[in-house]
């Protein structure tokens, strides 16, 4: 009985610890801007991982100023890879984002083509 009681304390304190890493990978959000910044649609994009979406915004130098309607992709996976925290959108785009140093590339479907160099920030999303 007393072992019975230590393998539930593992296993529960296991898949616990495991669940907390997947969610502090996955509740990172980010500001990026285009590095440098230019005349792509994809000029800026907002990570919102806690509220699951993605916004890609056209935008004046003023970088809130929209020259068109922001394209909001829902995000289908985050994984962790080495240093940088990769999100799969429903489109099959990808944002990968290192958080120590800011550096993202955005890469749209097909991947091959290559990607959009970005610089992020990260942000926590407050309730007014």
């Amino acid at each position: 009985m007393k072992n019975h009681f230590y393998n539930f304390f593992f296993l529960i304190l296991t898949f616990s610890l495991s669940f907390s890493a997947i969610a502090e990978t996955g509740t990172k959000d980010a500001v990026c801007s285009v590095k440098p910044f230019d005349n792509y649609a994809e000029n800026r994009i907002n990570v919102l991982a806690t509220k699951g979406i993605v916004a890609i915004m056209h935008v004046k130098n003023d970088f809130k100023t929209f020259i068109s309607k922001p394209i909001i992709l829902k995000i289908e996976l985050i994984k962790q890879i080495n240093n940088m925290t990769t999100h799969r959108l429903e489109d099959n785009s990808i944002i990968a984002i290192d958080f120590k140093t800011g550096l993202s590339i955005y890469y749209k479907a097909p991947i091959d083509k290559g990607g959009i160099q970005y610089k992020c920030k990260r942000v926590k999303l407050v309730k007014n």
